[in-house]
């Protein structure tokens, strides 16, 4: 920008110490000083602005309002004339209104204060109206002071009695300045004269202080009251009221009365710019001097004990008052009705800002705000622009406002509309600082019903109360004894130790030995474990706050649950035998079989998919290092189940107990009966939504014990290896090889496809499927049913069934158990086996959907012409089905659901289940359909599997979300506490991995990928706005490894697009391995180099037309001397190995085109590897019959496998009719379908 030099400008010096940013700048003071015209702003370097104004008016309005602060700090203005040179300036005087107090009466006058002004600076303007005054207690002068030099504390002065007096100055909107030295333009810690000092000097109490500023109450004018006694002339006493008074008559306000030094006049708050009015308050006959009071104290709405603070200009949208005031614990409260009109809502956050720079008390904020803050907070309406919800935002993280606890109803709002038109939003809150939430650590705040409001009304309690009692807690193995040698001690003597009974029952025996032993011994080593871990939590909490924030510490935050339950038959129930009780009837019902009539004819059209030969590998005998295997895989912190072992502590006594518990595990698995006693389980109630207050609120998660869940691991390790094979492909959740993003990219394009084109003359439709504890409610007997129908062994099903038939639950409430259910049907959330045996439920669904499709019932969505017809996708419980939107159509979808959930116990919820119709299907046919299915019609899916359905114009709004979870995330207050290393565990695990699932399917907005950043660039440099925000270093640096002297974190777009990328490397399906065409076997042969080690390795798998294999082989080669010598090393390999097992008749195939020539070519090879080609060929000359052939690398997937098997392997390793158990599951993928 260049300056014009008949444009009035000044020059702004921001005292601050981090970097300016100009746009900032003038976001902040747009608002606030509200030009007439435009102004411009050219950043100069030294943190110093130029700022040119339009008008000179502009300027002049800008001065008269100082002092300005930015950051807290000051800012110093100076007027640019012509031929200054802006390094002349001396940015040293500044205007302050100074408030003079403990002046006598007798010398509160104009010449007095502009004496006392001329010792602190050059006086600008001194008090002439009584709205300036200070209602008497002080005089407010305007003075320019030199801020190059210490603030003025005050004057002595002398008295006409011969004493003396002291005058001590306050200045109005004083921002931050040194306690040490007084001089406004630094901080303490900045501060030269400080830094000099000795420790024994800093120890003392500086010499200025926070008394220097002056409170930010307004001034209070005069309003004449006048109360009539029992006779004329009778006086009255006067008194102080916080509000603004009503005239009682309209004589009063046209003619105001002079005031007059009478005690009758009495003082009320009001603001300044309004004409003086008269309260006439006539008295009673009668009444006594306190019931006089008591009708002034009405008339003028004076409510005693709370005191107001201050009002807003913009006609009542805020009240503030301090409570408590003069008080060490005095805070803040301010209730705030937000604008109206979308377009004025930006003044509401400016006069939140404004609200925040008056006071440094503790501060809460309450009221209907009129925005929200994430779209969760809406319901039934279209989506609020972020654009608009940001502003809200970006003003509670300004000056640190975090959204209080609630209890209730979770939106605030309605329209009172009937459905589907009902929208709910939650547009009242309350919000506070982090100094209040230290005095009020357990403040909620409660959605109260009102009758004749759209409102819910706030109920703030700060102190809520807390009743308790001892908890009865099951045992728990405590990580801290494994770093006393004692622990391994008793363990082992009590392994040692022998117990009757079976292999199972004696482990079982000694684990609970373990526990009474442990028990007793950690009292005695450790005391009260569970106290100590509370003492060091707060240690930590205590080290983090002086670390992070350098305030006093901040007090213990007790979680507040929801006290109680409320059941629509019984009420409200708040202690824990109440909840219980509640809690064990509705589980016991849930978990209670409907006795399913006709399972064979809902099972009949299953296909037998499951061969001989898989059966052969589920059910042959089990081994101890799939035990093993099991309990490597488990996560060792894994909550543990009600014998209070966790896998840690089998993970590391494995060398005391592990094989006692293998004997014990397989013994269970080979004879294919469970102890009882080890497949007890405990429910945990996870909340489903932020304040549950009803059973179905919350979701039930099983804690199975270790020692079982070893069996059901092993059983789902093997389950695993057929699944590819046996279960459809309409189904991606949980099964090997298969994503949840190929689903998400299916249905992203079908609804596109539906949305833009009008599908044929009826038209299509998509029915989104929600199944009400899907889970919970399966039945057992149609489990089986399926299982014998898709061909599984008896053996193998007996074993699914009796892992799910011998459970028993306890219900944790509060931490306690409570009840015993014995169940008769249901899978648990949380055993390893549940989510395939649901996969197999979920096979008779397709099965109905696949011969309704036959039949021609229904017809699927195609997305081309001659494309292949897509009729659902199943995810788990999450299903989505696509027919032609016709009602014999929708008829039969109606038939497959009821027979469906008849015999596999499914119910289908209507209030979440959802249509959505093409492009121009006719209205009467949607509301037909409709009508049938009795589920409504939305114009567009919001989500599917946790993305958007649809995404159109405004690509930015579909992913609103995803800033705002990362927000939610970096905004809580505990995360301003912790230390610059766990930040950096939050940003890399939390606020970076939230967008992950979402660029994987889709490329984000560049401005949402540069938004995320932007926030987490704040809150690594400085979450407090008390500290600095200096970006020490570019964000691009902090992208780069740790190694290249960066910190690791992603670049969102490069990590998007690689993301995105990975979706070209899926393997190409239907290539698998295809039996001998003309011969009896077929040998595969692959080679693998391993360029770190300098070596390389060889696999051969020879198999018969069924797929069965005969044997295979894998070798080590040391100094590799190219892949091409591998690979035909390989071949010359699997020739003699087929000729050592007495195969005559072969196919050999390999991957490699080059080799493969090369043995089909009758000529020399003069090649390095040629000698290994011509011992190939005279090798292959000894069978009766032989050809080789090339296929591609998914072909000859399972012989790279086994080759790659040789980086661990000596030398040579053959496995005769098997393969090595790390294959297996390639080998089960690469077998051919029947």
């Amino acid at each position: 920008m260049d300056c014009e030099g008949d444009k009035p400008t000044l020059a702004a010096k921001f005292f601050t110490r981090r970097n300016i940013n100009v746009e900032a700048v003038a976001r902040t003071f747009k608002p606030l000083w509200q030009t007439k015209n435009s102004f411009y702003l050219q950043d100069v370097g030294d943190n110093i602005v130029l700022i040119e104004f339009e008008e000179r008016s502009d300027l002049e309005r800008v001065l008269l309002g100082e002092p300005w602060s930015y950051d807290k700090y000051l800012i110093a203005f100076q007027r640019v004339r012509e031929g200054t040179a802006v390094e002349e300036l001396p940015f040293n005087k500044v205007d302050f209104w100074v408030q003079l107090h403990n002046l006598p009466i007798l010398c509160m006058k104009k010449a007095v204060a502009e004496q006392l002004g001329r010792s602190i600076g050059e006086v600008v303007r001194t008090q002439v109206h009584d709205e300036e005054s200070g209602s008497g207690r002080y005089m407010r002068i305007r003075v320019r002071v030199d801020i190059s030099r210490p603030l003025c504390r005050g004057r002595r002065i002398g008295l006409t009695n011969g004493g003396e007096g002291w005058v001590s100055f306050r200045y109005e909107r004083l921002p931050n300045f040194c306690y040490w030295c007084g001089i406004p333009t630094h901080g303490e810690k900045d501060c030269e004269a400080w830094l000099k000092t000795g420790d024994a000097e800093k120890a003392k109490i500086p010499e200025f202080g926070e008394w220097l500023r002056a409170s930010q109450e307004r001034a209070i004018r005069r309003v004449q009251i006048k109360v009539e006694g029992w006779g004329r002339g009778a006086g009255a006493g006067t008194g102080t009221a916080p509000q603004p008074t009503l005239s009682t008559s309209k004589t009063a306000l046209a003619q105001p009365p002079q005031r007059q030094s009478d005690p009758t006049d009495m003082e009320t708050a009001e603001y300044p710019g309004r004409d003086t009015e008269t309260a006439v308050i006539p008295a009673k006959k009668h009444a006594t001097f306190d019931d006089q009071l008591r009708e002034i104290d009405l008339a003028i709405n004076y409510v005693p004990g709370i005191p107001i603070f201050s009002e807003s200009i913009n006609n009542n949208n805020h009240i503030d008052a301090i409570i408590r005031e003069g008080t060490a614990d005095g805070w803040r409260l301010t209730g705030v009705y937000g604008a109206l009109e979308t377009q004025k809502r930006e003044e509401t956050w400016v006069l939140l800002r404004h609200l925040a720079s008056m006071s440094q008390l503790p501060w809460c904020c309450i009221g209907d705000f009129n925005e929200i803050v994430k779209l969760e907070e809406m319901k039934g309406s279209h989506s609020r622009p972020d654009r608009q919800m940001k502003g809200f935002r970006s003003a509670l993280d300004e000056y640190g406002l975090v959204d209080l606890r609630f209890r209730g109803f979770p939106f605030t709002w309605s329209n009172n509309k009937d459905p589907p038109f009902t929208t709910w939003v939650r547009l009242d809150r309350a919000v506070a600082t982090m100094e209040w939430i230290q005095l009020f650590p357990r403040a909620m705040v409660e959605h109260v019903d009102v009758a004749k409001s759209d409102h819910k009304c706030l109920w703030l309690s700060c102190s809520p109360p807390v009743t308790t009692r001892p908890k009865r807690r099951p045992f728990r193995f405590e990580e801290a004894w494994m770093t006393d040698v004692g622990c391994e001690e008793i363990i082992r003597k009590v392994w040692d130790s022998s117990y009757r009974g079976t292999r199972m029952f004696s482990v079982w025996q000694k684990i609970q030995e373990c526990k009474i032993q442990l028990s007793s011994w950690s009292r005695s080593h450790f005391g009260s474990i569970k106290k100590k871990i509370e003492a060091l939590k707060l240690k930590i909490h205590q080290v983090e706050t002086q670390a992070v924030q350098d305030r006093s510490l901040l007090r213990d935050v007790e979680e507040i649950l929801s006290p109680g339950l409320w059941d629509e038959r019984s009420g409200w129930h708040e202690t824990n035998e109440e909840m219980a009780i509640l809690m064990t009837e509705y589980y016991n019902n849930l978990f209670t079989t409907s006795h399913p009539p006709n399972l064979v004819e809902a099972v009949s059209d299953i296909p037998k998919v499951v061969t001989e030969a898989m059966n052969n590998i589920l059910i042959q005998d089990f081994r101890a290092d799939e035990v093993e295997q099991a309990i490597k895989q488990m996560s060792p912190s894994k909550a543990p189940g009600p014998d209070g072992m966790p896998p840690i502590f089998y993970q590391k006594y494995w060398h005391v107990l592990g094989s006692d518990v293998i004997s014990a595990v397989l013994s269970c698995l080979n004879s294919g009966c469970l102890l009882k006693s080890i497949n007890h389980t405990f429910i945990t109630l996870i909340p489903k939504v932020k304040n549950p207050e009803k059973v179905t609120d919350f979701r039930p998660i099983s804690l199975c014990n270790v020692i079982y869940k070893l069996v059901s691991k092993v059983l789902a390790n093997r389950l695993k290896l057929i699944l590819p094979q046996v279960i459809s492909e309409s189904q991606s959740a949980f099964v090997p090889g298969r994503l949840i993003t190929d689903n998400v990219l299916v249905a992203f394009e079908t609804l596109h496809h539906m949305h833009h084109n009008k599908m044929g003359r009826e038209g299509a439709m998509a029915l989104k499927l929600d199944m009400s504890k899907a889970y919970d409610r399966v039945e057992w007997k149609y489990l089986v049913e399926v299982m014998q129908k898709m061909g599984f062994h008896q053996k193998w099903i007996g074993l699914m069934f009796e892992c799910i038939s011998t459970v028993s639950y306890s219900i944790l409430i509060n931490g306690e158990p409570h009840g015993n259910i014995l169940p008769s049907r249901g899978l648990r959330q949380g055993d390893p086996l549940s989510p395939y045996l649901f996969l197999l439920c979920a096979e008779g669904l397709h099965s109905l959907i696949k011969k309704a499709e036959s039949s021609g019932d229904i017809q699927g969505v195609s997305l081309c012409r001659g494309g292949p017809k897509i009729t659902h996708l199943f995810f788990a419980d999450d299903s989505l089905l696509f027919t032609k939107a016709t009602i014999a159509a929708c008829d039969k979808i109606q038939l497959i659901l009821r027979q469906y959930e008849r015999a596999s116990g499914q119910q289908v919820n209507r209030d979440k289940t959802t249509i959505f119709f093409s492009k121009a299907v006719p209205t009467t046919t949607q509301n037909a359909i409709k009508d049938t299915l009795d589920v409504p019609i939305i114009r567009q899916y919001e989500k599917y599997l946790g993305l958007p359905s649809l995404i159109g114009r405004g690509r930015a709004e579909s992913f609103t979300q995803i800033k705002e979870r990362v927000w939610h995330k970096l905004k809580g207050w505990k995360e301003k506490l912790l230390s610059q290393a766990r930040r950096e565990v939050l940003i890399k695990a939390v606020a970076q991995a939230i967008p992950a699932y979402s660029m994987s399917c889709f490329r984000l907005p560049t401005k949402l990928c540069q938004d995320i950043e932007a926030m987490i660039r704040r809150f690594w440099w400085s979450n407090n706005p008390d500290q600095r925000k200096i970006n020490w270093v570019r964000w691009k640096k902090l992208c780069e490894p740790k190694k290249m002297g960066g910190m690791g974190f992603r670049d969102l777009q490069k990590f998007n697009e690689a993301l995105l990328a990975k979706q070209e490397f899926v393997p190409e399906l239907g290539i698998k391995w295809q039996p001998p065409r003309h011969l009896g076997f077929k040998a595969n042969y692959d080679g693998a180099v391993f360029q770190e080690s300098n070596e390389a390795g060889i696999g051969v798998v020879v198999r018969d037309r069924e797929g069965k294999v005969m044997a295979s082989l894998v070798q080590k080669v040391h100094h590799p001397q190219s892949v091409e010598c591998i690979e035909a090393w390989a071949a010359k390999k699997a020739v003699k190995f087929v000729t050592e097992i007495g195969i005559t008749e072969v196919e050999f195939e390999g991957d490699s085109t080059t080799i493969v020539a090369a043995l089909n070519n009758h000529s020399p090879v003069l090649t390095p590897y040629g000698h290994l080609i011509t011992d190939a060929k005279i090798l292959a000359n000894g069978l009766k019959s032989c050809s080789f052939t090339h296929v591609k690398r998914q072909g000859n997937g399972l012989a790279h496998a086994i080759a790659r098997m040789a980086l661990h392997s000596n030398n040579l390793e053959v496995w005769m009719e098997d393969v090595p158990p790390p294959t297996k599951q390639m080998y089960l993928s690469d077998f051919p379908v029947q």
